[in-house]
C-alpha cells in the first residue's frame, strides 16, 4: 500500500508519517529487527512525527488501517 509517505528515510532519529487519505485513528507501530516494539502511536491527523530513539539500523513501521496493514522499512543512520 502506498497510502502513506515516510520521510526523511533514512533518518537520524525523527521522521514523519504522512497519510494521503483520512487515516485518523490508525495505529502506528515501530519495531526492531527482532520484533520488539520501539514506539506505538495513534495517527491523530494527516501526519504524525515519531522520534526513533535507539541504535542505528533497520526498523519496521506498521500502520494498521480499517482496510489492512501497511508496512514500511525505516533506516536510522
Amino acid at each position: 500500500q502506498s497510502d502513506f509517505l515516510v520521510y526523511p528515510n533514512p533518518t537520524t532519529g525523527e521522521f514523519t508519517v504522512y497519510s494521503l487519505q483520512s487515516s485518523v485513528g490508525c495505529e502506528i507501530k515501530v519495531t526492531n529487527l527482532v520484533g520488539e516494539t520501539i514506539s506505538k502511536k495513534t495517527l491523530n491527523s494527516k501526519q504524525e512525527t515519531i522520534n526513533l530513539s535507539g541504535a542505528r539500523g533497520i526498523y519496521f513501521l506498521q500502520i494498521k488501517t480499517p482496510y489492512g496493514t501497511a508496512m514500511k522499512k525505516i533506516v536510522k543512520e
